[in-house]
């Protein structure tokens, strides 16, 4: 009987304690905290991002620090005009991982926690700088004490866009064989011309109207023959190049022009021993090689041709050539022979 009173004092001091210690609780937890746990949220300060392609995309890194002795949960919110997804865990390698880990985080006493988020955006966000805005607010401390005073954090981060820009081009060309690289060019006569039409167009997320470097080059080379040899092209000796084309484009996003290059030539007065090749070349491209495009055209070889020299006889001889066909000469020959006659006779007869 004494030990049963002696249990039953024991359960009701017990349950009085708990009672206490649940209306203390009850009771922080329904009233006004002014106790206000703070930390330290860091960002990235500037992230790059190129939208150009689909697949692109960057992360920015964010730090939650806590030098408070008890644990902080942090409710974290994100403010910027493009696509963002976590926060995702950071891997010991430094990089994001696909574990998202929620906006409410928790971070033990005196410790720190890093993670990540994954930014993105359309292609044709327009380049340019733009802010992201990252907040961290505690919301409870050791666990389940709300702390109704704590302020937020924020860190602005700036994201720069990268422009992008590229040329869609379409062309025609006279002869159709000219300025194609799958088929074989027509024979270019030594006085000729050709003719290459281009339609650019634009696409791109370049804010202003972009300047087009446009350069048409010829390119000629002559071999002479006689003393095999390269040498350099000269238009009054062999013949002129004309080029006609406007070097001034400025293209704004989404624009279509049409630009036409004409290159005529005329070699036929040129020397028969030098061999002519000729190729032209047309370009296109930015300052900063965000797009390029090129075009060349090459006529077949003209071929030079050797001269042969003249052939010179060395034969010095004293022979006396007779025309027959001429009168004085053939009385000249008929006294000649009559005269020699008596010579002979008079030798034979000595």
């Amino acid at each position: 009987m004494l030990r049963l009173d002696r249990l039953l004092s024991r359960i009701k001091f017990l349950g009085i304690v708990f009672l206490f210690l649940f209306s203390c609780v009850h009771s922080a937890m329904g009233q006004q905290n002014p106790y206000a746990p703070e930390i330290d949220y860091y960002c990235d300060d500037e992230v790059h991002l190129d939208v150009e392609y689909e697949w692109n995309s960057y992360s920015i890194q964010c730090s939650i620090i806590n030098n408070n002795p008890h644990d902080v949960t942090v409710q974290i919110t994100n403010d910027w005009d493009h696509d963002i997804a976590g926060p995702y865990e950071i891997s010991e390698w430094g990089y994001c991982t696909d574990n998202e880990i929620g906006n409410e985080i928790f971070v033990q006493a005196t410790s720190t926690v890093t993670f990540c988020y994954v930014l993105s955006a359309d292609k044709y966000a327009p380049a340019g700088e733009s802010s992201l805005t990252s907040s961290a607010e505690v919301i409870r401390y050791s666990y389940v004490i709300p702390c109704d005073e704590c302020e937020p954090s924020e860190e602005i981060s700036t994201v720069h866009i990268y422009p992008w820009m590229t040329l869609l081009m379409e062309h025609e060309a006279t002869p159709e064989t000219a300025y194609a690289y799958d088929t074989n060019r027509v024979t270019c006569q030594k006085s000729d011309q050709s003719e290459l039409v281009v339609t650019v167009q634009s696409d791109g997320n370049y804010g202003d109207s972009a300047e087009i470097e446009v350069s048409f080059i010829p390119v000629i080379r002559i071999r002479d023959l006689i003393r095999d040899e390269v040498v350099e092209y000269q238009e009054s000796k062999f013949g002129p190049i004309d080029l006609e084309f406007n070097s001034e484009l400025s293209l704004e996003a989404g624009e279509t022009v049409e630009r036409t290059f004409t290159a005529s030539w005329d070699f036929s007065e040129s020397p028969e021993h030098y061999e002519i090749r000729l190729r032209t070349y047309i370009e296109f491209r930015t300052n900063d090689w965000r797009a390029y495009q090129t075009y060349y055209d090459e006529c077949p070889t003209w071929e030079g041709v050797v001269p042969i020299p003249e052939q010179v006889s060395n034969d010095t001889g004293s022979d006396i050539t007779v025309n027959l066909t001429s009168p004085f000469s053939v009385t000249s020959t008929v006294m000649f022979v009559l005269l020699a006659v008596p010579i002979f006779r008079r030798n034979q007869c000595d």
